[in-house]
C-alpha cells in the first residue's frame, strides 16, 4: 500500500467506481496486467466498495475495522482531470448522502428470512430527533408512525401533499447516474426504495430488489413518483440492449458494427399461442409476458420440404418488411427455418412414459381433469407393444399409481386413470420427485425416456418458485430422461413454470384446453413430441455490417445465448422432434451498399441424441447456408408459409403491446391476412383470421390510453437509449450530436419531475 504514488491509488479508486474513460481505462489495464501489487491493491479496492454499496446502515454503524478500511480506500490526491475536484468525487457525493439520511431521516428496511425465500418483515422508520436519538439502536417491536388513516408514514418526511420534487435527487454527469454508488445514495437521499412493480405507465420495468412484496397501496406517493422517474433512467454500466429490454421488454434494433452475431436457442413450445387464444375466446387480453413471438409462428405447420438424407436443413427467404418502420427508411424482413427430418414411426425407439399428474383441488375446475383422463387414453391409443407407461398423481403429496407397466397391460393402466381425483393442494416438487424416481425405476437405455407433467401449474406446496423448482429436473436430464409438460385449465395456468420446466428437461411445453387440441399434439405430432432427432440446437446469423445497419430479431427474448457460446457444446439449448420445424424472423435496416459478400450467413448446430456411455461426448454436427442480396423477392409473390409466419408475428406484436408495433395497422394485417385466407386456406390459419376479427375491439377496449405524463416518460426513455446508442457507438467523442442528446435528457426528465409534482398536487 504504501509503495504505491497517492495518484496511482486515485486512478485505481477511479477505475473501481467506472470513472475513467476508455483511454486511461486501457492505460490502467495495462499496468495492472505488469504488476501483481497493482493487481492485488485494486483487487482490495474492489472489495471494499463492493462491501460499501451493500450497506443498509450509516457509517456510524460500521464496524472499527469496516470503517478504516473504508478511510483507506478514500482516493488519496485528485485524478489526472482538470474538471475533476475532489469536493466533486463519487465518494464525497455518496458520504454527503449518507450525512443527510442519518441528519434528516432513515429508512431501515429489514428482511426476515422464510423457507419460501427473504420476505419484507418491516419498514421503520428513525426520527432524528436529537444526536443521542440518532445514535440509538431502533427497536424491532416499535410500531410504524401512522397518520390518521392508518397509513404508515416517514418519520421526518414531509407529507406527500407539501412535498416538492425538487427534493428528488437529479441526474449528474452524462445524464445518468455515473456509478452503482451514486445509483444507491440517490434513492437513499431520496428517502424511498422503489419496488419490483412499478406503478401503471410504468410496465416491464424492473427497480430495486428484495421490494417485490411490497404493493402499490404500501408506497408513499413519493416512493411511487421516485420509482417512476428511476425506472425511465440508465443504470450505471447498462448497455443498450439491456436498456431496450427493461423499459420495453423487447429485442432492440442491434447496430451490426458493434455486434453483427446474433445467436439463440432452438425453440419449438406452442404453448403460447393456444394459451393467448383461450384467452382471447373468453374476451381476455393475454398478459404480454406471457405472449412469445417464436411460439406463436411455431404452431402453425411446417411449410418447408423436410431433408430426406441429413437431420437438418436451413431455408431461408427475403422480402421488404411490411411492419412499418415509423421514421421512413425501408426495411427488410429474413426468415430462417431449420427442419427436421421425418423420423417413420416404425423406426422409432420404444417408449418409456412416466405421467405426473396433477390432482389438486384447482383440476376440478372446467373439467380439467376430464380433459387429462381423455387426454391419456388418446396417448396410450397410440402406442405399439413394445412401449410402456407409468402414472403418478400428485396433490398434498405425491403416490404412485402404476409401475412402469406395458401398454399391453390396459386394464391396469385404465384403473390407474380412473384412479385420478382432483382434491387438495398443489406439490409439484414432490410429484416431479417420484415422477422421476419412478422413471429412473423404469429407465430403458434403448428407448426414449420422458417425463410427462400435466397440470394447472400452480404449485403451492414445497419450492413454489418456478426457477428454484426447475433445478430439480436439470439432474436427471443427463441420465436420459427428458420432460414434456402440458399446461391445462385457463384462468390460473402457470404458463412461466411449466415453460422454465420444459426449458430445463430438455422437452416441449404444450398448452391443451380441448380435445381437439390435445389430438393435435398427442395424435397428429405424436412423433414430433415424442422424438427428439438434434438436442441442444443452436442458431446463428451473421450479417455483414456493409449491407446491414441495424438489425432486429423477433421473439427469442428468453432463449438468447452468448455468441461465444454457439460452439460451447457444454452450453444447454433447444431440443428439435420429428419433423419439426423452427422458424425465426428477423426486421433488417440495409445501407444497399455494393458488396461481393453475402448478406447474412446461418449457422445450426446440434448434437445427436442418442445416449452414450459416461464420459462420451456426443457427436455435434454443424451446418451453414449464405443469404444473398439476389434472393430477395417481392413480398406478394413470397412463398405463403413465409407470408404466415410474418403475419403472424405481427399479430404477436400487437398482442405484446410492442414498441415495434405502434405505427402499425391492424386494420391492414387483417386485410393482408383475409387475402392469404382466400389465396391458400389452411385450418390453423381460418382460425388465426377468425381470431383476428375477435381481437380488433377487444385491444381497443381493454388497452389503457397514454396521458401527458405517459408519453413524457416514453420520450425521456427514448432519449436515455439513444444516448446510450450513441455512447456505445463513440459518437460522445466529437460532441456534438451526443451533447445535443444530452442537452435534451435533462430537459425532460425536468418535464417528468414537473408533471409528476403537478400531478401530486392536484386534487383527488
Amino acid at each position: 500500500m504504501n509503495r504505491i504514488e497517492p495518484e496511482v491509488h486515485a486512478r485505481l479508486c477511479a477505475l473501481a467506481l467506472g470513472e475513467v474513460d476508455s483511454a486511461e481505462r486501457l492505460a490502467l489495464e495495462q499496468q495492472l496486467a505488469q504488476s501483481a501489487e497493482l493487481r492485488e491493491e485494486y483487487a482490495r479496492l474492489e472489495g471494499t466498495i463492493a462491501l460499501v454499496r451493500e450497506l443498509e446502515a450509516p457509517p456510524q454503524q460500521l464496524s472499527p475495522s469496516a470503517r478504516e478500511e473504508l478511510q483507506q480506500a478514500l482516493p488519496k490526491a485528485p485524478l489526472n482531470a482538470p474538471t475533476r475536484r475532489w469536493w466533486n468525487s463519487s465518494w464525497t457525493r455518496l458520504a454527503a448522502g449518507l450525512t443527510i439520511a442519518v441528519g434528516g431521516a432513515a429508512l431501515l428496511v429489514r428482511l426476515q428470512d422464510s423457507t419460501y425465500g427473504t420476505r419484507v418483515a418491516s419498514l421503520e422508520m428513525a426520527a432524528p430527533a436529537s444526536p443521542s436519538a440518532a445514535s440509538a439502536p431502533s427497536s424491532p417491536s416499535s410500531p410504524a408512525p401512522s397518520t390518521a388513516s392508518g397509513a404508515p408514514v416517514m418519520a421526518g418526511v414531509p407529507a406527500p401533499a407539501t412535498h416538492s420534487l425538487d427534493a428528488l435527487p437529479k441526474l449528474a454527469g452524462l445524464g445518468y447516474v455515473s456509478s452503482s454508488r451514486d445509483w444507491d445514495a440517490t434513492v437513499a437521499a431520496g428517502a424511498a426504495l422503489a419496488p419490483d412493480s412499478l406503478a401503471a405507465g410504468a410496465e416491464g420495468q424492473s427497480f430495486g430488489a428484495g421490494f417485490g412484496e411490497l404493493s402499490q397501496d404500501e408506497l408513499s406517493d413519493q416512493q411511487k413518483d421516485l420509482s417512476l422517474l428511476m425506472g425511465g433512467l440508465r443504470r450505471p454500466g447498462e448497455s443498450p440492449r439491456e436498456l431496450f429490454l427493461r423499459f420495453w421488454g423487447d429485442n432492440p434494433f442491434e447496430q451490426t458494427v458493434l455486434d453483427p452475431i446474433s445467436t439463440f436457442a432452438a425453440d419449438v413450445d406452442t404453448a403460447s399461442y393456444t394459451l393467448a387464444r383461450r384467452l382471447l375466446v373468453e374476451r381476455q387480453v393475454p398478459p404480454r409476458e406471457q405472449v412469445r413471438t417464436e411460439e406463436f409462428i411455431n404452431y402453425f405447420p411446417a411449410d418447408v420440404p423436410a431433408p430426406t438424407g441429413d437431420t437438418l436443413r436451413i431455408a431461408t427467404d427475403l422480402t421488404p418488411s411490411r411492419f412499418g418502420s415509423g421514421d421512413g427508411k425501408p426495411r427488410w424482413m429474413l426468415r430462417v427455418v431449420l427442419r427436421g427430418r421425418e423420423m417413420p414411426q416404425h423406426e422409432r425407439k420404444p417408449l418409456r412414459l412416466t405421467f405426473v399428474i396433477d390432482c389438486s383441488g384447482s383440476m376440478e375446475r372446467e373439467q380439467r381433469m376430464e380433459l387429462v383422463k381423455d387426454a391419456l387414453r388418446m396417448l396410450v391409443s397410440q402406442l405399439d407393444p413394445q412401449d410402456a407407461v407409468a402414472i403418478v398423481a400428485f396433490s398434498d403429496s405425491a403416490q404412485q399409481l402404476a409401475p412402469m407397466t406395458p401398454v399391453i397391460n390396459k386394464a391396469r393402466l385404465e384403473a390407474a386413470i380412473d384412479a385420478l381425483q382432483p382434491k387438495g393442494w398443489t406439490h409439484s416438487e414432490a410429484g416431479l420427485r417420484l415422477g422421476y424416481a419412478t422413471a429412473l425405476e423404469g429407465l430403458d437405455t434403448r428407448a426414449t425416456n420422458r417425463v410427462i407433467f400435466l397440470s394447472d401449474g400452480v404449485a403451492n406446496r414445497g419450492i413454489t418458485d418456478p426457477e428454484e423448482l426447475s433445478k430439480t429436473v436439470q439432474p436427471i436430464r443427463e441420465r436420459g430422461i427428458l420432460l414434456n409438460t402440458f399446461g391445462v385449465g385457463m384462468t390460473s395456468h402457470n404458463d412461466a413454470l411449466l415453460e422454465q420446466l420444459a426449458d430445463k428437461g430438455d422437452g416441449q411445453c404444450h398448452y391443451i384446453d380441448d380435445l381437439r387440441e390435445a389430438r393435435r399434439v398427442l395424435v397428429e405430432r405424436f412423433m414430433g413430441t415424442m422424438e427428439t432427432i438434434a438436442r441442444d440446437v443452436k442458431l446463428q446469423v451473421e450479417f455483414d455490417p456493409a449491407q446491414v445497419e441495424r438489425y432486429r430479431l423477433l421473439g427469442y427474448e428468453n432463449r438468447a445465448i452468448a455468441d461465444v457460446d454457439f460452439r460451447n457444446d457444454r452450453v444447454d439449448a433447444g431440443e428439435i422432434g420429428s419433423g419439426h420445424q423452427v422458424t425465426a424472423l428477423y426486421e433488417l435496416e440495409r445501407t444497399f451498399a455494393a458488396s461481393d459478400r453475402p448478406l447474412a450467413t446461418v449457422r445450426a448446430r446440434w448434437k445427436d441424441p442418442g445416449r452414450l456411455p459416461a464420459g462420451a461426448s456426443a457427436p455435434v454436427r454443424e451446418v451453414a447456408q449464405l443469404v444473398s442480396t439476389g434472393s430477395a423477392v417481392p413480398f406478394e409473390t413470397s412463398p405463403v408459409g413465409y407470408r404466415r409466419a410474418v403475419l403472424v408475428a405481427q399479430f404477436a406484436e400487437f398482442l405484446r403491446r410492442s414498441v415495434h408495433a405502434r405505427g402499425d395497422s391492424f386494420e391492414e394485417l387483417m386485410r393482408e391476412a383475409a387475402r392469404m385466407e382466400q389465396e391458400a386456406p389452411q385450418t390453423e390459419f381460418l382460425e388465426f383470421v377468425a381470431l383476428l376479427e375477435r381481437t380488433r375491439d377487444l385491444l381497443a377496449r381493454t388497452l389503457p390510453s397514454c396521458d401527458e405524463l405517459c408519453e413524457a416518460l416514453e420520450e425521456l426513455k427514448r432519449g436515455q437509449y439513444r444516448q446510450a446508442e450513441l455512447e456505445a457507438l463513440g459518437a460522445g467523442r466529437d460532441g456534438t450530436l451526443f451533447e445535443q442528446v444530452q442537452r435534451e435528457n435533462k430537459l425532460q426528465e425536468a418535464k417528468v419531475r414537473a408533471l409528476l409534482e403537478r400531478q401530486r398536487a392536484a386534487p383527488r
